[in-house]
């Protein structure tokens, strides 16, 4: 028979395997509304507002913290509140996605989506006002993008745009003073410039977009007149940069390549096109960001 200093060993083992269970069962549960939200879009959420940050010179660590959770929060709620609206073309196309597959009731995602947004604008007013204004617009504009804006020509490709680029904007604004001229420079080059890659994805998409009855902007224009808006808006992009090309050598650098760049990526098959102009936003941002921080001079 077991004395009286065993009984709390074997009780004191038995919190440790409940605990595991408890986390084991948190974590299935909470999977499939993780992947709602698209755990890319956290890396990419972080570093827009790291980025627009430390271009406007902010290295407070725990105000980037800050600023950082409400806008991972507030662009998986975007994704969420897609899915909601998407579920019927998803059950024939991504059939394994969350809502269609059964792992989230479609009210659930609905629900997660709003909690998503309200913790998310209240942090962000915790940052400041203005944080919290970019906050509110882009919860506003990824309702209204999901619902109507995705199946608009142009606009929705406007929409999108503007919701990946935001967060370096958000970043800048982390204290509200006078903002760089570098922020302005990238955030507006990124805008510009995710315009011109969302285009000519829509030109890739083109087949299937006509099979879904979508309306794109290749689909009412075709190809060619396409191509023209996107290297429109690419020339625009770089027109922007052009406002900080020559303080520095770096950025003269990033300037001249990333526009031959971007020619050369007209010249090609429309998804290596889009792939291209992918990787030249990144190095613009990444070649400012290290020039800002004198990596490269």
């Amino acid at each position: 028979m077991p004395t009286g200093s065993q009984v709390p060993r074997l009780s004191h083992s038995a919190t440790p395997a409940s605990h595991i269970l408890m986390h084991s069962g948190v974590k299935i549960i909470m999977r499939p509304y993780l992947e709602l939200m698209r755990p890319s879009v956290f890396i990419l959420a972080v570093f827009g507002v790291l980025c627009g940050a430390i271009l406007n010179n902010i290295y407070d660590t725990y105000l980037i913290l800050l600023g950082a959770i409400p806008a991972v929060l507030i662009s998986g709620a975007g994704n969420v509140i897609n899915d909601y609206f998407d579920v019927d073309i998803d059950r024939i196309n991504k059939p394994r996605r969350p809502i269609p597959s059964g792992r989230v009731k479609r009210n659930d995602a609905l629900y997660f989506f709003l909690g998503l947004v309200l913790v998310g604008n209240l942090l962000a007013w915790f940052v400041n006002p203005y944080y919290f204004l970019i906050g509110i617009t882009s919860t506003v504009l990824s309702y209204i993008y999901a619902f109507k804006l995705k199946r608009t020509p142009l606009l929705g490709n406007i929409s999108v745009a503007y919701l990946s680029s935001i967060t370096i904007l958000a970043g800048g604004i982390l204290v509200p003073k006078s903002m760089s001229t570098e922020v302005l420079a990238v955030f507006f080059t990124a805008f510009f410039g995710s315009i011109s890659r969302e285009i000519t994805k829509d030109v890739e998409d083109m087949l299937a977009d006509k099979k879904g009855n979508a309306l794109t902007l290749p689909i009412l224009f075709g190809e060619r007149t396409s191509y023209m808006i996107a290297l429109f808006f690419a020339l625009v992009a770089f027109l922007m940069y052009s406002l900080i090309a020559f303080e520095k050598l770096v950025y003269t650098v990033v300037f001249f390549v990333g526009l031959v760049l971007s020619m050369y990526a007209f010249t090609q098959s429309p998804e290596r096109s889009q792939r291209i102009l992918k990787v030249v936003m990144f190095f613009v941002i990444l070649g400012t960001l290290f020039g800002k921080v004198g990596v490269l001079g």
